[in-house]
């Protein structure tokens, strides 16, 4: 028998079943199934599907109660399960049970620490660190700071905070015990050219500059930006005022190690360069929609900028950027590459495109989980790709020392400089 016509006897076999199960249901013998019936069939003993959701939802809390149980009856030291603590723990692993690096729970100090950090105002030692094998490295001391009249030093290793190591704490850890209110002492022992010291200091109310700038002699502006936090785009804008655009030639703003934080300030320095209503971003993300959650993304913003009277749209422009440099540091380096044609040059960005919103818990405690992720004026996504710059340094060695790495980095900044100079001639 041919393949035809075997499927047209497992049709035609078929259909002849159908129509005599409906002769039955007409005669009263069978009743052909409803969609009630099937949802019964599906869902067992649950009549519906919010019951069955419910059952779900017991269940699970069933596992977490016996767990803890368990845990409160056999664990070899005595301890409350009934507690504050176990739910926050149950909080924070909801959260980290995403996989998403930039959605955390922050507790009271955490949350402290992060709030400040917007500020950019904080009560501690004045020195920015980063993690060694054995402690924290100094990267930048601070002018005028408790560091700085302590006469710490860049690249001055801190091993310990009063008595504790930092050789196994994250750098976010060592910061929150360096941090303390003002007015309190903390000792600091450090390496230097491998002696040990120990000081102790007094924490006191830092303003950490989010700007910084020089002007050549030959007329080039050079803005370093290490933050994009409340007060950036205003003392960005001041430093655009003082100096007389006639008399600059080119802008060199380096957003190397500048992990971005707030849009809106990198928005606002954008609108410096750009005619007022210019696209520079796009954010998307879903939304609930009565208590089911669409699978892609249903509402689109357009990020504009805002300034009616840019004062510096023809200026040539260089951004230095490195793999440090995310989130609001690579809209805007985006945005000058992309849109104004200008030039990027470093080393291949972090890749961070996405939207962290806040949540407020009952406790004063919160959550911040990712609502949004952003795409280019022309729908592109570098989230987790990055931006490669137009033209490529080559990388910092990650066995130089602290000397070699303010060489280098004086070096790249000679570079971005120089291509400033090519773009003028």
């Amino acid at each position: 028998m041919k393949i035809t016509d075997k499927f047209w006897a497992i049709s035609h076999g078929l259909s002849l079943s159908l129509i005599f199960l409906v002769f039955l249901h007409v005669l009263g013998l069978y009743s052909l199934p409803t969609l009630r019936d099937i949802q019964s069939n599906h869902l067992g003993k649950y009549q519906s599907y919010d019951s069955y959701k419910s059952f779900v939802s017991a269940k699970q809390n069933s596992i977490v109660d016996e767990t803890k149980e368990i845990i409160q009856k056999n664990y070899v030291e005595p301890i409350d399960m009934s507690g504050s603590y176990i739910e926050k723990a149950y909080v924070e692993w909801l959260v980290s049970s995403l996989k998403d690096p930039f959605s955390e729970y922050l507790n009271g100090k955490e949350l402290e620490y992060f709030s400040e950090s917007l500020r950019g105002n904080f009560a501690g030692i004045g020195a920015v660190i980063a993690k060694a094998d054995d402690g924290v490295v100094i990267r930048e001391v601070l002018q005028d700071s408790p560091a700085y009249k302590a006469q710490l030093k860049t690249g001055d290793i801190i091993t310990m905070v009063n008595t504790g190591s930092l050789r196994w704490v994250t750098t976010t850890e060592a910061v929150s015990l360096i941090r303390w209110k003002p007015g309190t002492a903390v000792d600091i022992t450090y390496r230097r050219w491998g002696l040990i010291n120990k000081i102790n200091i007094i924490r006191s109310i830092v303003k950490v500059p989010s700007i910084e700038s020089e002007k050549t002699k030959d007329g080039f502006l050079y803005i370093r930006v290490k933050m994009f936090w409340q007060d950036t785009a205003r003392d960005f804008s001041e430093i655009l005022l003082k100096n007389n655009p006639k008399e600059i030639k080119a802008l060199v703003i380096d957003l190397r190690d500048n992990g971005g934080w707030l849009l809106s300030a990198a928005q606002e320095m954008l609108s410096h360069f750009f005619k007022e209503d210019t696209v520079v971003l796009r954010d998307r993300w879903r939304k609930n929609n009565g208590g089911k959650y669409l699978s892609w993304w249903l509402f689109e913003e357009e990020v504009k900028t805002s300034n009616t009277n840019p004062i510096m749209t023809n200026l040539p422009i260089v951004v230095l950027v490195n793999e440090n440099s995310a989130s609001a540091s690579e809209i805007f380096a985006w945005a000058i590459q992309d849109l104004k044609r200008w030039k990027v040059i470093g080393r291949k960005t972090y890749g961070k495109w996405s939207v962290q919103q806040p949540f407020e818990l009952s406790d004063g405690s919160q959550i911040k989980i990712t609502i949004a992720r952003w795409f280019t004026p022309l729908n592109h996504s570098i989230d987790k790709l990055g931006i490669t710059p137009d033209i490529t340094l080559e990388p910092i060695p990650i066995d130089a020392s602290m000397e070699k790495i303010v060489s280098l980095l004086g070096q790249e900044k000679s570079k971005a400089l120089e291509l400033a100079k090519k773009l003028t001639q």
